[in-house]
């Protein structure tokens, strides 16, 4: 065994200083009893005898002062423990040990019992402790049980520590990305419970502490503390907001928006409807509102994807922000369009073994490709909407559509493009195809925008945009559509449901250089734009990375064997190799 170190050695004299009852010159009586300390241990130790040593006070000339509320086993423990420099603390003690170091201003004893609750925290102790750390401002405590309960939220949820919670401790557990649940409505019942929970009737309490008393607010907000909490209704659209409602079962969903206080509440009334419409649709494509997002803990994952040149498709997980690669489909050499229809990802390409040979179309299901048809030709953009998808095919200048999932899907013609036009980009919007084509006027590179009626059959005419078609994308999140063009301009797309009336709005440009589009999506308040940037750094380059109003944070991601567009879909994790990170 080594010699012990410097630091050891002279814990270990202020030990033996102690332990021999040398030396004393303060004493602290704590209830009956006299124990002998010295004043340079304490004052190094505790701000609170620092400052009363520094003060002049009655009790520093006398050298002895009387500590209440702390008890004689708990003030020798502290003792002890600032002398030998070890910790004796165990479940039974800790809780008086952590309040008495508060008080006495002991930080390292602080610190000492803030990692013995975050180490002892489990599903028999955790409410203590929270309460405790409640109580005491232990920001570091509170930040671990924050992610002690969003790991184990389907039992925390049947405690009363759970219902006693305020309303942002609430809505900053069940908004996180990584809650752990098995289904949905757990969250959104959770959800009722609290808010039905009736603080009128009800005593917040720690053990036998008074957590109103006990709680380091001012005079005032503890007054008003029971009132904010006990209009827990009010709170209902904001706690709404967090949950995964289109992810709720619908018979969930119907049973809560029968009661009263919910009818009553327009916004929360229609939270519910929106949740229950988006899941009677008949087909979803495309990209998915916010409450329809996945958990990390669920089995699916919310992603873009996008065709490589080796055959494989690439991957990048909307929240975890990486990228990994799915199976890929061996009949296709190289896949040229990719397509989401109602959830499901449709693969059109040239077939491995026939490289002269047509196009085919593929889908994706029971982790692997199955061929659906023979394409018209290898030139096509398909978009989804309703029981269809369209497909433009710029060879003999014609929209087809097909209903892939009908018993045996054919192709329909449906009518001739427009006379010289060059399609570079589709979208749909309500009952139209947007068709975007590359114009050139006196030199200028302008985009012409042709809208088709699903419903009406007619073509319609639009102003040009400024700027390029080649690569255009589009995307939309919760409340707008965009569009967005290679040198950045990023333009909002307005259609009144009244006119049917279709405008482009300009917002602003993303950044001041020419990139290379493939698609992009959104994740609630944020958006992620799958490109590439110039060989080169540009001069001056520029980037915005949010956009008020719209995106919080705008991210780019990009890869260099990208051979198709990039489409947002829902997959299941187990599709996913996540060994094979890209």
């Amino acid at each position: 065994m080594g010699k012990p170190d410097f630091c050891t050695q002279i814990v270990q004299s202020l030990e033996n200083v102690w332990a021999e009852n040398i030396l004393f010159d303060f004493a602290v009586r704590v209830h009956d009893e006299i124990i002998q300390c010295h004043r340079l241990i304490l004052a190094a130790c505790s701000d609170f005898f620092k400052a009363l040593f520094r003060s002049g006070m009655k009790e520093a000339t006398e050298n002895c002062v009387e500590i209440k509320n702390v008890s004689c086993e708990v003030f020798r423990l502290i003792l002890k423990s600032i002398y030998t420099g070890t910790s004796l603390l165990t479940l039974d003690n800790f809780i008086d040990v952590w309040h008495a170091a508060h008080m006495l201003q002991v930080k390292v004893m602080i610190n000492v019992c803030e990692e013995f609750a975050i180490t002892s925290c489990s599903l028999d102790t955790w409410e203590n402790i929270y309460l405790h750390a409640k109580l005491l401002c232990s920001d570091r405590v509170l930040d671990n049980l924050n992610r002690f309960m969003t790991r184990n939220f389907e039992h925390i949820i049947y405690s009363s520590t759970f219902l006693q919670m305020s309303f942002l401790e609430i809505k900053n557990v069940i908004k996180v990305q990584y809650l752990e649940v098995g289904k949905e409505d757990v969250v959104l019942e959770s959800v009722m419970k609290w808010v039905e929970w009736d603080t009128e009737k009800h005593t917040f309490s720690v053990g036998s502490k008074d957590l109103m008393t006990g709680l380091a607010l001012p005079t005032e907000d503890k007054k008003t503390f029971k009132e904010r909490e006990s209009c827990r209704k009010d709170k209902l659209t904001e706690l709404l907001m967090q949950v995964r409602t289109c992810l709720v079962s619908s018979a969930v969903l119907s049973r809560i928006l029968k009661l009263n206080y919910v009818l009553e509440n327009k916004d929360s009334r229609q939270i519910m409807i929106d949740a229950l419409s988006y899941k009677a649709q008949d087909f979803k494509h495309g990209q998915w509102p916010s409450a329809a997002i996945h958990r990390s803990g669920s089995k699916y994952i919310n992603a873009g994807i996008y065709g490589r040149r080796d055959g494989s498709y690439g991957v990048i997980s909307a929240y975890l922000g990486r990228k990994f690669k799915i199976i890929k489909c061996e009949y296709l050499e190289e896949t040229i369009q990719l397509v989401n229809f109602d959830g499901e990802l449709f693969a059109t390409g040239k077939q491995s073994n026939q490289p002269n040979g047509p196009c085919r179309m593929f889908v994706y299901c029971h982790h692997d490709w199955k061929e659906i048809m023979k394409m018209p030709s290898l030139n096509l953009l398909l978009v989804s909407h309703g029981e269809f998808i369209y497909i433009i095919n710029k060879d003999d200048q014609f929209i087809y559509n097909i209903n892939p999932k009908g018993r045996y899907p054919h192709f329909k013609k449906i009518k001739k493009l427009p006379a010289n036009v060059e399609v570079k980009h589709a979208m749909t919007l309500e009952n139209f195809l947007v068709l975007f084509s590359s114009e050139s006027l006196n030199g200028i590179e302008k985009t012409a925008v042709h809208t088709f009626g699903i419903l009406s059959n007619v073509w319609t005419r639009l102003d040009n945009l400024d700027g390029p078609a080649e690569q255009l994308i589009s995307f939309r999140n919760d409340k707008h559509n965009y569009i967005l063009q290679t040198n950045g301009s990023l333009c909002l797309v307005l259609c009144s449901s009244e006119t049917e009336n279709i405008e482009f709005k300009f917002l602003t440009k993303l950044w001041n250089f020419t990139k290379q589009l493939y698609g992009a999506l959104t994740v609630q308040s944020q958006l992620i734009i799958f490109g590439n940037d110039p060989g080169n750094d540009p001069p001056n380059q520029k980037r915005i990375s949010e956009l008020p109003e719209h995106f919080t944070r705008i991210s780019h991601w990009g890869n260099d064997t990208c051979c198709s567009n990039f489409v947002p879909i829902t997959i299941m994790n187990s599709a996913v190799n996540f060994d094979r990170m890209l």
